[in-house]
Formats: structure tokens, sequence, C-alpha cells
């Protein structure tokens, strides 16, 4: 193979039937002409193996194994490699197990070939499935804390098109962008800006970037800069307990916080008439411009907070651009217990929280 050639496709065949496992692969092979390389196992132990040994491009599963049949090793793959493309192959296909298979992970349930022309119609089928990974994907990986919200940001900045897929144990569901625009989402059992904000909320599981196709129905609406906001809004109340919440409100008789050291004017906080009482300073926390944390002071989590201040940041550029209305830099979120304030100054960021104080932007002056 010389330099410039593209590396093989490793495909991995799982089924407990010899005879069927050597003529089905030996004939994907030769229809590939070269370009796969494929690797036979009869039953989950040995296919488990081949997957140790290094990575594969597609995993092609027997529904009906003994047992360990296929619908489970398609399960016990989606936790242990969550990003390797699936396909399960059966001789007695029925809707109610290719719902389960589906709902599992597999990308394809397929009917075992037996004519020569439905060979090159699988095959086809397959090495589609297989290029995913290079070819369609725009990204894959583990979602964490913020990874989630970084893809998606990213996907409707560039205006792009396509499905982002979330799974970890528990749930798996779709959010489908269109030209930069989330317009549906989708889990086993929700749907719509339901679904969305549940898939925003797992603390930890896997993506994948798959291309575009037109969901069964257009559910959301709303934009994708409010969605984000909404989604950590939620994921944010929803990580902290109430226990929490009374270890982080300060008793009236504390002392508030020092202000740093550092060149920078704190927004005015403004109480509403009707809400008066003493300011109780809750969480507060100063950024530089790189996002280098230079104070913090009980913030439950310092990373969204930033995270917040950038979107700020971001959003001030735009509307700068758009409207005549000067520096957008300010954002002020009013509720019947809290006032939460998002500023950003030429070289520092700050967010602050307080008690005693429904969403209020302007411009500083």
């Amino acid at each position: 193979m010389s330099a410039t050639s593209k590396p093989r496709k490793k495909i991995l065949f799982v089924d407990d039937s010899a005879d069927f496992l050597a003529v089905f692969s030996q004939a994907m092979e030769v229809t590939s002409k070269g370009e796969w390389e494929v690797f036979t196992s009869h039953n989950a132990a040995q296919a488990l193996e081949i997957l140790e040994r290094g990575p594969i491009n597609l995993a092609v599963i027997d529904s009906q194994m003994p047992l360990v049949d296929g619908l489970q090793l398609i399960r016990l793959l989606g936790r242990k490699y969550p990003n390797l493309p699936k396909a399960i192959l059966t001789g007695f296909p029925n809707e109610s197990d290719r719902q389960a298979c589906l709902s599992s992970g597999a990308d394809l349930y397929l009917h075992k070939p037996t004519k020569s022309d439905e060979m090159q119609t699988i095959f086809m089928t397959l090495n589609e499935l297989a290029r995913v990974d290079t070819d369609e994907v725009g990204f894959q990986g583990t979602v964490r804390r913020v990874g989630l919200h970084d893809i998606l940001q990213m996907e409707c900045l560039g205006r792009n098109s396509g499905i982002l897929e979330i799974f970890n144990n528990d749930i798996r569901g779709e959010i489908f962008i269109r030209t930069g625009s989330i317009i549906h989402s989708q889990t086993q059992t929700l749907s719509g800006l339901e679904a969305f904000y549940h898939l925003f909320s797992i603390s930890g599981g896997g993506f994948k970037l798959k291309a575009f196709i037109e969901p069964p129905a257009v559910t959301i609406s709303k934009s994708w800069e409010f969605l984000l906001m909404e989604a950590s809004r939620r994921r944010d109340e929803g990580n902290t307990s109430e226990g929490e919440v009374e270890e982080t409100i300060m008793e009236s008789h504390e002392a508030a916080p020092e202000v740093p050291d550092l060149p920078l004017v704190l927004p005015k906080v403004k109480i509403p008439k009707e809400k008066k009482g003493p300011v109780q300073i809750q969480e507060m926390a100063v950024f530089a411009s790189d996002g280098q944390v230079l104070y913090e002071w009980q913030c439950t989590d310092i990373e969204l907070r930033k995270r917040l201040l950038e979107f700020v940041s971001g959003q001030s550029k735009q509307i700068a651009q758009g409207l005549d209305l000067g520096r957008f830099d300010l954002v002020e979120i009013h509720s019947a217990a809290h006032q939460t304030v998002a500023q950003i100054q030429d070289d520092t960021g700050i967010y602050l929280e307080v008690s005693n104080a429904v969403v209020v932007a302007g411009t500083t002056h």
C-alpha cells in the first residue's frame, strides 16, 4: 500500500453460524476491493477480544446468538465503545426486535442477504456506515459539564446542519440542527424542548455528530442562544440541592467578602423598591480576558459562570454590529429572591449574585 493510499477500514462480523460467517465475510471483503480488513468472531467474548486489540470502524452483529445475543452485545458495546458504529444483521427480522435494537444503540437493522445482488446492497449500506467516523462526523467524544454546550455553539455559529446524538448508560437522544438553528430534539420517550433540556442535563456520556436528515417534525422554534442559556440555567439549578443552597447563603450577621484589589469597577446592583432589605452577596467571581480566574468566592460552578460571561461578550459584539445602541456588556437576571449580574469590562469579566434582588439587559454608562 502506498503512502498516499487510504488505510483500510476494519470491519468486525459477529455471528454464531460458522458457515454463514465464512461465506458472508469473504463476500464482503471481495466486494470492498481491498478497502476492508475483515475480522470475524463467533461470540461476544471473541468480539470483545478483537476490539481490545485496536480500533474497529464498524461492528456487524447477528441478532440471535446463544448466551449473549445481538441486542445484549449492542448495549454492552454502547457502554464500552460508545462511538463505534454498530449494525444488526438478522435472518428473522421483526418490528419489535428492530425497535429494541435501534433504541439500544444500533445504527442499522438489516436482513441477512440471500442473493448476490442483495450482497452488493448490504455492502454499500455498511460501507457508508463505516465511513461515518471520518467523512461525516465532525466530532465524537465525551460529554462533560460544558462539552455539549461547546459543540452546539460551534455548530450553530457556523450555520452547520447535522444531528448531534447524545448517549450514556440511561439516555439516548438526538438534537437536529439545520443551518445553525436547533429545530427538533428527541429521546426514547420525549420530544421537542422537553427532550432538549433533558439531554442537556446529563453530566456524562458520549456524543456523535452525524449527517443531517430531516426530523420527523419541527418542534423547536426558539433561538439557539436562548436554548443554551435556558438549558445552562436549568442544569445549574438542578445540580444544587436545598442543603447546598442553605450553606451558600450568608447569614445577615456575617460580613460581606472583601473585594479584591483589582483595577475594576463593580456593577451597581439595584434592588426593586418592593424588595427592600439588606443585600447579601452569595457568589462572586472575576475573570481575566483569557478566562483565568482572578478571584472567586462561593461559586458552585466556576466553569458555568465563565461560560455565561463568554456568552454575554459574544452577544455584545453581534448586537453592536447590528444595532446602533452602543456597547452592550451587562446582563441582570432578577428573581423573587436573587439578582445575578454578568458584566464584561475591557480586560475583566465579573459575575455577581446577591439575595433580595424578569431578565433585564442594557448598556453600561
